[in-house]
C-alpha cells in the first residue's frame, strides 16, 4: 500500500443516498445513519454459476499460483457490484441512506470495495476521477501488490485504486462500456455471461469491443484440464494442413479484419491515452 490509509470513518458519497463506511461492517451506530450494506455482498447476491463473485480469483490458476495478490477484482464482479448498488438505490426512502461497509480491519476488502465503489461513481454518475477522490479520500493511494508475487515488496507495486477509476473512466468515454449496462439486469446478464464464457473457454477478453481481443498463450489454455477450457489449437484432423477450412473452423464470425473507421478509432483511443492535454479528461 502507499502510505497508511486513514482511520475509518463515514462519509456521505451521494447525498441523502449513499454513505461509504469502511471497516465498519457489524457496528451497530449505523443503524441511525442508514441501512449499512455489505459492498463486496453486492458482486454475489445475483452472480451465476462461474462468476467469482466477492472474490478475487484468475481463472486458469489456483488461488496458490496467484500469490499474495488480492484484486482488484474481475470485470463480472464490478458489473454486479454497479447493477445491484443501483437497484438497491432506487428502493432508498427519506431519511434511510444505503451505508456502504466492509469487514473490520481488513484492508484488503477495503481496497477491492474502494475500486467498486469509485468504478460505480464513474460509470453510473459521470464522476471524475478527481470527483471522486474528493469523496473517498485517500482511498485512491492505495497500491495492490504485483500478481503472482509470492512475498511483498512494496517498492515494487504500482497499481493504485485512483487507476482502476481512470480505467473506468477512459472506457466510458469511449464508448467500451456502456452505462445503460448498470441500469439493466438484462444487460448486466449478457455481459457476465459474455466475458466469463470466453474468458473460461479461451483465457480471451475484449479490449476494445468488436475490434480488439487480448489472449493468453494458447498453449497453456489448451493444456488446461478445466473440461471448459478450449482443447485444440486447430480444429481436429487439421494439425498438418497448415490451415483450416471455414467449415472445420471454430465459428469466429464476430471477428473481422478492421476496416477504416475501426483503425481510425484504435489510433484514436491510443491517442487520447498518450495526450497529456487530455489529463483534465482523465481527472
Amino acid at each position: 500500500m502507499s502510505g497508511a490509509l486513514k482511520q475509518p470513518v463515514v462519509k456521505e458519497v451521494l447525498p441523502k443516498q449513499l454513505l461509504w463506511g469502511p471497516e465498519q461492517e457489524g457496528n451497530a451506530s449505523l443503524e441511525s445513519m442508514g441501512r449499512a450494506l455489505s459492498a463486496l455482498g453486492l458482486c454475489s447476491a445475483s452472480a451465476q454459476p462461474g462468476e467469482a463473485g466477492g472474490k478475487y480469483a484468475v481463472r486458469h490458476y489456483t488461488i496458490e499460483a496467484c500469490g499474495i495478490a488480492f484484486g482488484p477484482l474481475g470485470f463480472e464482479s464490478l458489473l454486479r457490484f454497479c447493477r445491484g448498488l443501483d437497484a438497491e438505490l432506487q428502493s432508498v426512502q427519506t431519511g434511510s441512506p444505503i451505508v456502504l461497509t466492509t469487514p473490520k480491519e481488513n484492508y484488503k476488502a477495503r481496497m477491492n470495495a474502494a475500486v467498486l465503489l469509485g468504478c460505480f461513481l464513474v460509470l453510473k454518475h459521470d464522476l471524475s476521477v478527481s470527483d471522486v477522490a474528493a469523496k473517498l479520500g485517500n482511498e485512491g493511494d492505495q497500491k495492490y501488490p504485483c500478481a503472482w508475487c509470492q512475498t511483498h515488496s512494496p517498492k515494487d507495486d504500482v497499481l493504485t485504486v485512483a487507476d482502476c477509476w481512470h480505467g473506468a473512466q477512459i472506457a466510458r468515454h469511449l464508448g467500451w462500456v456502456d452505462p445503460q449496462v448498470v441500469e439493466d439486469d438484462d444487460l448486466t446478464n449478457a455481459m457476465c455471461k459474455s466475458y466469463v464464457s470466453m474468458s473460461s473457454m479461451f483465457d480471451a477478453a475484449w479490449m476494445i469491443p468488436g475490434s480488439l481481443m487480448v489472449s493468453a498463450d494458447p498453449t497453456t489454455v489448451t493444456c488446461d484440464p478445466n473440461p471448459a477450457t478450449c482443447k485444440l489449437l486447430v480444429p481436429p484432423g487439421t494439425e498438418g494442413d497448415g490451415h483450416a477450412t471455414r467449415e472445420n473452423c471454430i465459428d469466429l464470425s464476430a471477428l473481422h479484419d478492421l476496416d477504416d473507421a475501426e483503425t481510425a478509432s484504435i489510433a484514436d483511443s491510443i491517442h487520447y491515452l498518450e495526450d497529456p492535454e487530455t489529463a483534465s479528461i482523465a481527472d
